[in-house]
C-alpha cells in the first residue's frame, strides 16, 4: 500500500463500508482522505494498514519513471504526437477594410469633394427640396 492507492475499508459499530485515497503510511498506520458521494473532500481518518484492502493501485509513479526515463528525442516525438491528436481550431476569417470602407473614409471623400465644387452642396440641397415637394403634392 502507498500513497494515491484507492482503499476500502470497514467502519463504526455497523461495519459501513467506504472508500478513500491513501494520504500517507506509517508504522502500520494509514492516513486516508475519504471519497464517495457523501464527501466534499476535506473528511479524513487513520486506520490500521491491516484493515484495508488496496481497491485500485496508484500507477502515477510509474508513469513519472518513464518520462524521467525517456531520451529527450523520443520526449519530444511524444508530445508532438500528442499535439496533433488535439481537435483542429477553427480558422476566423474577417473581411479585409478595403471590401467594406468606414464611415470616416466616406465623410473625408464628401469634405474633400465639396471643397473642390462649393457650390455643388447648394445645387444638392436645391435638389432635395424640391423633390421632398414633390413627395408632399
Amino acid at each position: 500500500m502507498k500513497k494515491g492507492d484507492i482503499v476500502r475499508f470497514k467502519t463504526g459499530i455497523r461495519d459501513n463500508i467506504q472508500e478513500g485515497r491513501v494520504n500517507w503510511v506509517k508504522e502500520g498506520n494509514v492516513g486516508i482522505t475519504l471519497i464517495g458521494d457523501g464527501y466534499s473532500g476535506k473528511e479524513a481518518t487513520v486506520m490500521l494498514e491491516k484493515e484495508c484492502e488496496v481497491m485500485i493501485e496508484f500507477k502515477g509513479d510509474t508513469l513519472k519513471e518513464k518520462i524521467h526515463n525517456m531520451e529527450t528525442e523520443e520526449l519530444k516525438a511524444s508530445i508532438e504526437r500528442l499535439k496533433g491528436m488535439r481537435f483542429p481550431k477553427k480558422v476566423v476569417r474577417r473581411a479585409s477594410a478595403s471590401v467594406a470602407p468606414s464611415k470616416k473614409k466616406k465623410m473625408t471623400r464628401l469634405l474633400e469633394l465639396l471643397e473642390e465644387n462649393p457650390d455643388a452642396l447648394d445645387g444638392l440641397i436645391q435638389k432635395a427640396l424640391n423633390e421632398d415637394k414633390e413627395v408632399k403634392e
